[in-house]
């Protein structure tokens, strides 16, 4: 840092320094954001208490993206990503922005899989802090996988360091990410309501859903799509 400051100006130093303030200040933040996390998600009311984030604009916007989506929209995208498998989810947990399930491969489609293989996927979103309380936050189509469930999904290998994955037990991946449609599709299941009011709405209540939709028309469309995009890997 000294050799860093030594050719600057006044002026130049000073922003040196706040940025670095900055830059530790949000570390120390996010440290604590995270610990703050920890305690609350370690109470499993916490977690069914929490709350829905979507205003009445973000209902609107992802509504009307799920009632007019097609399939040849959807089918194109999906087929963009590097691994398609059939999974069972095996188990669940919450950690800091994203949920972390152990997956099962039922059937491999398209990537580097065996049949009965574990594998760990992420997806981003899930349970968070807000004013020393717990909200859902969703960042795609596609609710959070279900214990139990069976799913056809679409997602892309996480790429680490070899020696880092060499340390791991499993190949991880990440859910695809927001496109026109889920990227996630629910096989011994079907749903069959959509979300109501989603301010008074606590996570508890989403256990029949599968898909982010706050309308008939939208639950509709996402359960033919979903019918269809299976039938494409049978």
């Amino acid at each position: 840092m000294g050799k860093l400051l030594k050719n600057k100006s006044d002026i130049q130093r000073i922003e040196i320094a706040v940025r670095a303030v900055v830059i530790i200040g949000s570390l120390i933040f996010s440290a604590f954001a995270r610990l703050g996390y920890s305690r609350l998600s370690q109470d499993e009311a916490n977690i069914d208490n929490a709350t829905l984030s979507f205003n009445e604009e973000a209902v609107s916007y992802i509504d009307y993206e799920n009632a007019t989506v097609t399939y040849e929209e959807l089918k194109q995208e999906l087929e963009n990503y590097s691994c398609i498998f059939k999974v069972k989810v095996n188990d669940l947990e919450y950690c800091h922005q994203c949920l972390k399930f152990t997956v099962e491969i039922m059937q491999c489609i398209k990537g580097d899989e065996s049949v009965g293989n574990t594998a760990v996927l992420y997806q981003l979103g899930g349970i968070t802090t807000y004013d020393d309380s717990l909200i859902y936050e969703s960042y795609d189509n596609s609710m959070p996988l279900k214990i139990g469930g069976e799913y056809l999904v679409f997602a892309d290998k996480r790429d680490y360091d070899e020696d880092y994955q060499a340390t791991l037990d499993c190949n991880e991946y990440s859910l695809a990410l927001m496109g026109s449609g889920p990227s996630a599709f629910i096989l011994n299941e079907v749903q069959q309501n959509y979300i109501t009011s989603p301010p008074e709405i606590k996570y508890s209540d989403l256990s029949g859903i599968y898909y982010t939709c706050f309308s008939q028309s939208a639950l509709d469309n996402l359960n033919d799509l979903s019918a269809q995009i299976a039938a494409d890997y049978e």
